[in-house]
């Protein structure tokens, strides 16, 4: 080896080819600076195209460090003659994986790696029912029990669909969107109409008529005056009497009722004693001939 550097077309493949085997050279005896200018006369002077598969050869031993040596090897035989001794200049003596190959310690067997098995000296056979049959009472108890329940499911159950395929529902059968959207009733509806009272007719500071504005208007007949000193529990009373004085006695029971709903808890306490004690008026037909025409249709 010579640390001289031969003066030649260093654009020729062939000069390349001997700057890089000048460098490894120097490389390996730990001359780095003539390493150096070797490397700097090869930027300088050689082809794009030289320098192109130079940087490809750097790229397989980084990115392929295990398996350089056989990718740069296959690239060298698809090559031009003239690439081909750069790319075997660039090419290692020997693989990685073939470098860092960890031996295989060598297992010997002792006495304690063996397993012991017992001598067969008879020819014994096990039915399999036999071998994964219970050992233990219990055990036979839990495999009777369950093979019990599967019987007794298998005969009950078996064929039906535990979840079946909900269909649509009828149109008969539909949420009313509209009526669930409506807020419920206000307080008790009116006497006459049965429809719904504004607030302003709860608050009233004289005994309350138990009609609506448009009823009131209109002189309908409604609940009759109480005296000035009447309590809450009066005015119920006076209503639930109302109901069962006026209207038949499915209509009166259907009126107070709805009535119920529409109270609270105290007021319910007072009508469900109202009710106790009126029961045989609830039960008699006491309405006039000429009653409210809507009492027909609610008894219906």
């Amino acid at each position: 080896m010579t640390n001289t550097i031969t003066h030649r077309n260093d654009t020729a493949a062939d000069a390349v080819a001997a700057h890089l085997s000048e460098i490894t050279a120097h490389v390996r005896v730990g001359n780095l600076r003539a390493a150096k200018a070797h490397m700097r006369r090869i930027l300088d002077r050689a082809h794009p195209r030289v320098l192109n598969l130079i940087t490809q050869c750097v790229e397989i031993r980084q990115n392929y460090p295990r398996i350089a040596a056989v990718k740069l090897r296959h690239l060298a035989q698809t090559s031009d003659p003239a690439d081909r001794a750069i790319i075997e200049q660039c090419t290692p003596a020997h693989d990685q994986a073939s470098r860092h190959v960890v031996p295989t310690p060598e297992t010997r067997a002792t006495r304690q790696a063996i397993q012991y098995r017992a001598p067969r000296n008879s020819h014994t056979r096990t039915e399999d029912a036999a071998r994964h049959a219970p050992r233990h009472p219990a055990e036979a108890r839990q495999l009777k029990t369950a093979d019990t329940r599967t019987e007794n499911y298998v005969r009950q159950r078996g064929g039906v669909d535990d979840q079946p395929t909900r269909s649509e529902p009828l149109d008969g059968y539909t949420i009313d969107y509209d009526k669930a959207a409506s807020h419920p009733l206000r307080g008790t509806c009116c006497v006459f109409c049965w429809c719904e009272r504004a607030a302003r007719d709860h608050c009233a500071t004289g005994s309350d008529d138990g009609l609506c504005s448009e009823c009131r208007e209109r002189d309908r007949p409604g609940l009759p005056a109480l005296p000035d000193e009447h309590s809450r529990a009066d005015a119920i009373r006076h209503r639930c009497h109302h109901w069962a004085t006026n209207y038949r006695p499915a209509t009166a029971r259907a009126m107070i009722r709805r009535d119920w709903h529409a109270v609270g808890r105290a007021d319910r306490a007072v009508m469900a004693a109202w009710i106790k004690s009126n029961r045989a008026l609830l039960n008699t037909d006491t309405a006039p001939a000429t009653g409210n025409p809507q009492a027909t249709q609610a008894a219906a």
